[in-house]
């Protein structure tokens, strides 16, 4: 199926800017480049800040393993939930989301330092990387203008 038929306002001649507007007309505001990269984070952060902050037993078994105490494991999802307040004003306010993703990034560097730190396999440190991509991406998106 073409992109014509898809979406008639957008030929094959025009670039992805054009897009835009299109996809924002057709799903509403919401639904723009920067955003979808945003909702991952919003979910992802928002799920494990909430089990960090609530100490259940997998986040309890992975503070142990990062040697940080329980409290401290509660303040990192505390900031996760931060970071997730942050994206979804983002969603209307663009400071407000990069702040969060620049404090996402950081917040992923430290995991990784602590995956480095307890030589843990590469695999563990997939997600703090995958998680740091997407708010780069995130900043990087709302610099180059696709709001």
């Amino acid at each position: 199926m073409s992109v014509e038929l898809l979406w008639p306002e957008f030929t094959s001649t025009e670039g992805p800017r054009q897009l835009r507007p299109v996809l924002a007309h057709r799903w509403g505001a919401l639904v723009t480049s920067v955003n979808l990269v945003a909702m991952p984070l919003v979910v992802l952060l928002g799920a494990l800040g909430i089990a960090k902050v609530l100490a259940v037993p997998a986040m309890r078994a992975a503070a142990a393993h990062a040697h940080l105490s329980v409290t401290v494991y509660r303040t990192i999802g505390a900031t996760e939930l931060a970071a997730v307040a942050g994206l979804l004003i983002g969603f209307w306010w663009h400071p407000a989301g990069a702040s969060a993703a620049v404090g996402v990034v950081l917040l992923m560097v430290g995991a990784i330092t602590v995956h480095v730190r307890n030589h843990d396999a590469f695999l563990r440190w997939l997600p703090a990387i995958g998680t740091a991509a997407l708010a780069v991406a995130y900043v990087v998106l709302l610099a180059g203008g696709w709001t």
